[in-house]
């Protein structure tokens, strides 16, 4: 069954199929219609946000940008000889299914010629789909794991007439997907390369399509990023699945007590093995209760070393989420150096609900590496409790 818009003129009908195949109608005939939605977007005007990136030399996380900063309002991607630097969203934008997904960014590329590996898409060290320029030639590569191994599939783009990759174009990857479907590679808007993978695999292309978007340099050179978004076609915001911790009833005094800690674990076991955990969750509420009147905090880092000695339970079966309760945790320090996010007073035999008052466009997300610790110091000796509650892109 196909769909037809119909038009008459000087008494001729016209009849043209606006659909690629049958199913861009649905079960009734009726034209099916799709809506971008946007997952992750990033802008560098100002600065790199550390809210929203994070960066990587040789694989360890930096505290403080170098590689990566705000030049002319764009992105600078500065690489350095015999290190890996790489920025990526702290953001795993998932692929919704069913739906395609979409890459879209401007790049200059001024050291293209460099035999160096300059790369920019959507992945991490264990799986992605990405541009990458080395010595002057532009590929299409695809990476997954496969039984324990890291797999990378290169491919040659064959760049059109007139393209000069040391200017400004624009980058776009759109993916079929579903695990088998066919991926695309667009510069300025034109179609440059195809991955033609539908019929052909017996694997699924992409183990894990949550995916960061990242830029990586493997040597000396320097790349700019105008902006950059992942988006999903015909996508809604993503389904969520509930999770919350409970300190339960913990002994408090006038000492300020490490109550209840929760950590977006940086890894996972798959298989065999240790790969990023691309999980995300968005904290909703945190609440809190005391027999007396107490001060109650919320901290926030991404330092684990605060936290060494700390005995961990699983959330879930996986050990995407853990927590710790009260004696079990170790605060290495006490709180110096942790981000305070919240600080409410709790009246004597009352509790606290404390919800994130942007809910709708401002989430607050945890993602791998991510810990949440809540405090509370109480008037004098007495019982209390927390808990946290959060909905997670499972």
């Amino acid at each position: 069954m196909t769909a037809e818009c119909s038009t008459v003129y000087n008494g001729v009908s016209n009849s043209v199929d606006v659909n690629s195949n049958d199913l861009g109608t649905d079960a009734w005939g009726r034209n099916k219609t799709v809506s971008d939605v946007s997952l992750f977007h990033g802008m560098f005007t100002y600065s790199v946000p550390q809210q929203m990136w994070l960066e990587y030399i040789n694989g360890a996380e930096q505290t403080a940008f170098s590689g990566f900063t705000s030049a002319n309002g764009r992105l600078k991607i500065q690489g350095t000889n015999g290190q890996s630097n790489l920025l990526m969203s702290k953001r795993h934008p998932r692929y919704q299914p069913n739906r395609g997904h979409l890459y879209s960014t401007a790049m200059i590329l001024p050291d293209a010629a460099n035999a160096v590996n300059q790369e920019f898409g959507l992945f991490h060290a264990q799986a992605g789909v990405f541009f990458r320029i080395n010595a002057g030639v532009l590929y299409a590569v695809r990476r997954t794991i496969i039984d324990g191994t890291i797999v990378n599939t290169v491919e040659t783009i064959t760049l059109p007439a007139g393209i000069d990759l040391t200017k400004g174009n624009v980058y776009d990857i759109q993916m079929q997907w579903r695990g088998v479907g066919n991926i695309k590679f667009f510069i300025n808007l034109q179609l440059v390369h195809t991955m033609e993978i539908l019929g052909r695999l017996s694997e699924v292309s992409i183990w894990n399509p949550a995916l960061p978007i990242a830029f990586n340099i493997d040597g000396v050179a320097t790349m700019y990023c105008g902006c950059v978004d992942a988006t999903s076609e015909g996508g809604q915001r993503e389904n969520r699945q509930r999770g919350s911790v409970d300190s339960e009833e913990v002994t408090l005094s006038t000492a300020e007590t490490p109550v209840l800690l929760m950590r977006s674990a940086n890894t996972v076991l798959y298989n065999g093995v240790n790969v990023m955990n691309t999980r995300d969750i968005a904290l909703r509420r945190i609440s809190g209760y005391s027999d007396a009147a107490t001060i109650v905090k919320m901290y926030y880092t991404r330092d684990s070393s605060k936290f060494t000695g700390t005995t961990w339970t699983n959330d879930d079966p996986e050990g995407f989420v853990q927590y710790s309760i009260d004696g079990n945790i170790t605060l290495v320090g006490g709180t110096t150096g942790l981000d305070r996010q919240i600080t409410r007073r709790i009246a004597a035999n009352d509790s606290l609900e404390v919800v994130n008052p942007d809910n709708q466009l401002g989430d607050f997300y945890l993602t791998h590496g991510d810990y949440v610790l809540i405090t509370m110091t109480a008037k004098n000796s007495t019982l209390g409790g927390a808990a946290m509650e959060w909905g997670a892109e499972v």
